[in-house]
């Protein structure tokens, strides 16, 4: 719904045939997409990486207190 209302926006009357503007943005949001996408998996990865050193932490505790802790939890892993 919401491309929708972007591309209304982006490919105006004014801009035919070419429609550089459109195209320009459109192809902008895919990349801008696309670089977040990695962030977000560089991240996760990063944070994975802490807790698997952090696993020692995890002996000392019971199971209740694992699951109270919902994603804060040492053996949570982020997974895209």
């Amino acid at each position: 719904m919401a491309a929708g209302v972007f591309a209304s926006n982006f490919y105006r009357a004014q801009d035919s045939p070419q429609f550089l503007l459109g195209h320009g943005m459109e192809i902008m949001m895919i990349c801008i997409g696309f670089t977040s996408l990695n962030v977000l998996r560089f991240l996760y990865n990063r944070e994975n990486k802490t807790r698997l050193h952090k696993q020692e932490d995890v002996a000392n505790m019971t199971e209740e207190e694992l699951a109270d802790m919902g994603d804060r939890s040492p053996t949570f892993k982020y997974v895209l």
